[in-house]
């Protein structure tokens, strides 16, 4: 009886997330739509020549394409937000619209923003949250796109600090490497230079820190789920689609490797498949919950773009169109260039060597079969979703998926290398 109550009680308290997600989204982008343009557009315009350089896909390291910033996107971004206030506020806000200029792919933002002659008309991207806006706009009152760059480098340097920081303390520094290189795949320096880029970043930074620094969070199933709808959610409202995934897996990895580290070693299973489907389960809900309210959201104000929403899905998804093997074949080609073969070489010698000689020394103690399972799963899921969306994956960004993929496999790894000795002080586990 009991466990039905509980399983009631999710239930409505999922609903009600959801509900309040939607309405507090709308609201944030009210409250921002109704601060003034001007001097954002004039901060955006003050970054002109740093746009004409760089163009919409520019490589930082010329002609690597693991280094590629997605131009195109960023300025969609800067244009949605100067976009002139015309309509009502709940109309922009649910409309959310740009400038875009007859004839010129991407560079239109650049050209509106410096009053450059041309055919200007509004577009709608109402499929999307554009929830970036509710801390972009507000930055553009102040800064240029110069700045905000900068500032993201600092931001994104801060949060990855603490996130190790955290692991020393929690792990005396173990999984770090792990941790590391899953962040190399997704490249920080490109995430600190292009926004697009950021949100999945923070998203899942800040997941880790949440679920390590506070354990209270996914302490009961009830709160464990409802950490993961949650992540879903903002995970929706604010990325355009990107690396979706890596906001669930890197989270989940690390309750993963507490339950494992933690309380799995004396027991013969910590249900951690049970734990990486449930966590699956709410984060999808509240991603495709969140997502799918903006779909209908713009019939409040006489809008019904659902027919080009089904559209969209079938042309994203390409099932049919495009090979699977294709996709996969061609994300793991963006990795292989010569820098990041002899790092990953280096980083699988190491542990092989340091399972040897745990092994050889009798120091080692293997984790659990239901941890070993989850893990393997975690690798799975990021190819899994090239799978579901595979147009969608041909973009070049999209090889940032498989940070999922090699962090779990290297996480797994890690932890057969090392001896560990529980130590009771308290009531707390502590690894020492």
């Amino acid at each position: 009886m009991n466990q039905v109550f509980s399983r009631k009680k999710l239930a409505i308290h999922t609903i009600i997330v959801l509900l309040m997600s939607v309405v507090l989204g709308v609201a944030m982008l009210c409250l921002v739509y109704m601060l003034p343009t001007d001097k954002m557009k004039s901060n955006v315009a003050a970054a002109y020549d740093l746009f004409m350089d760089e163009r919409v896909y520019h490589d930082w390291s010329n002609d690597v394409e693991y280094t590629r910033l997605d131009g195109y996107t960023d300025m969609l971004m800067y244009g949605t937000a100067i976009y002139p206030n015309d309509e009502s506020v709940l109309n922009e806000a649910l409309m959310n619209r740009h400038i875009d200029m007859w004839y010129e792919d991407g560079m239109d933002v650049a050209y509106y923003s410096t009053d450059s002659e041309g055919e200007y008309r509004p577009i709608s991207y109402e499929v999307y949250w554009h929830g970036y806006l509710i801390w972009l706009k507000p930055l553009l009152l102040f800064m240029h796109p110069r700045n905000i760059r900068v500032m993201n480098m600092i931001l994104q340097f801060v949060f990855t600090a603490y996130l190790m920081q955290i692991l020393a303390l929690r792990f005396r520094g173990k999984y770090s490497l792990s941790v590391i290189s899953g962040l190399i795949v997704i490249n920080t320096v490109s995430t600190a230079m292009c926004l697009q880029y950021s949100s999945i970043f923070y998203i899942s930074v800040i997941g880790m820190i949440l679920v390590l620094k506070y354990p209270m969070l996914t302490a009961n199933r009830h709160n464990y789920s409802l950490f993961f709808l949650v992540l879903g959610i903002f995970v929706a409202y604010f990325d355009f689609l990107t690396y979706p995934p890596i906001a669930l897996c890197m989270p989940l990895m690390m309750y993963l490797v507490m339950q494992n580290e933690e309380n799995g070693r004396e027991k013969e299973s910590t249900n951690g498949v049970f734990a990486v489907l449930r966590a699956g389960i709410y984060w999808s809900i509240g991603y495709i919950g969140m997502w799918g309210s903006k779909w209908f959201l713009p019939l409040l104000v006489g809008d019904n773009r659902l027919g080009y929403v089904l559209y969209e899905l079938g042309y994203r998804s390409g099932v049919g169109k495009v090979s699977f093997i294709e996709v996969v074949i061609e994300k793991i080609k963006v990795l292989m260039i010569k820098p990041l073969i002899v790092y990953f070489a280096i980083c699988l010698l190491y542990l092989i060597i340091k399972v040897v000689l745990a092994v050889v020394r009798k120091k080692v103690v293997a984790p659990c079969k239901d941890f070993i399972l989850a893990m393997i799963m975690m690798m799975a899921i990021p190819i899994a979703w090239y799978f579901v969306v595979r147009e969608h994956s041909l973009h070049t960004f999209a090889y940032r998926e498989l940070a999922g993929t090699i962090m779990a496999g290297m996480i797994l790894l890690e932890s057969f290398s090392y001896n560990r000795e529980i130590m009771n002080i308290g009531n707390e586990n502590r690894i020492i």
